[in-house]
């Protein structure tokens, strides 16, 4: 597709010219002519020579960077999710921006409210946020059950220290009143 997202017909070209924009006869998405790397997050995703727009998302989905890349089924794009900001920075090798068209950034997270009975699982970027909205929904539940095992263990430690405080009080009670 061009830059307006018309789709684009190649017509009488030649092998070399295809070959140079990673394109065979009869295809309509453009490949990446050489293996190449993005920085998401910190973590670095490489994509090898040929990979298409989906290649490049399944290979984001599965590197633990916290963000799920997914393609506009109208538009072509690369379009990414995630619950934080978002960093994106060239890779090892320098080009991995420029192969892909993208420019490093950090994009700030927005937060969308979702309720379980709001989500659809019609579509796959349903599906995929109804996803995210669960994930983020457990997420939560373990961080606020960590808090709160972690004041449960705090209580614990005083009520044994307070036990052993009231132990010793008596004992001593008891050896003061035998002399």
């Amino acid at each position: 597709t061009s830059a307006d997202g018309k789709d684009v017909k190649l017509e009488n070209a030649t092998a070399g010219a295809l070959d140079s924009l990673g394109l065979t006869s009869g295809t309509t998405k453009a490949k990446l002519v050489a293996d190449t790397s993005i920085s998401v997050n910190g973590v670095e995703v490489k994509f090898s020579k040929g990979s298409d727009m989906s290649d490049i998302a399944e290979a984001i989905n599965s590197s633990s960077t916290g963000v799920t890349a997914s393609v506009n089924a109208e538009t072509g794009t690369l379009e990414f999710r995630a619950d934080e900001d978002i960093t994106i920075a060239d890779g090892s090798n320098g080009t991995g921006l420029a192969a892909l068209g993208l420019a490093a950034s950090t994009t700030k997270a927005v937060t969308q409210e979702t309720s379980v009975s709001s989500l659809s699982i019609l579509d796959s970027a349903s599906a995929q946020q109804a996803i995210q909205a669960l994930d983020g929904a457990m997420q939560q539940v373990d961080s606020q059950r960590a808090s709160l095992g972690a004041v449960q263990n705090r209580f614990d430690s005083t009520v044994s220290n307070l036990n052993s405080i009231s132990e010793n009080s008596t004992a001593a009670r008891s050896r003061v009143q035998d002399a």
